[in-house]
């Protein structure tokens, strides 16, 4: 396997289902050649998700730094 270290050395391949096109595995290789893969199963389309899924409170003591303002 030859990486490119100009792009870090990564390597990323996916899978998807022929059908769907649904993301169906995820394959990382490290500049060392060490591999994680990702299988995705049960995969479901559309699924509508309340907007408290997405909500996130802090929790106590964390620090809370905001970006500063665009120019």
């Amino acid at each position: 396997m030859n990486l490119d270290a100009r792009t870090g050395g990564y390597k990323i391949e996916v899978g998807l289902d022929p059908a769907t096109y649904n993301l169906m595995t995820l394959t990382l290789t490290d500049q060392l050649g060490d591999v994680t893969k990702i299988d995705f199963t049960d995969v479901h389309d559309n699924v509508e998700l309340p907007e408290s899924t997405f909500a996130f409170t802090a929790p106590p003591g964390a620090d809370i730094v905001t970006a500063p303002a665009s120019p």
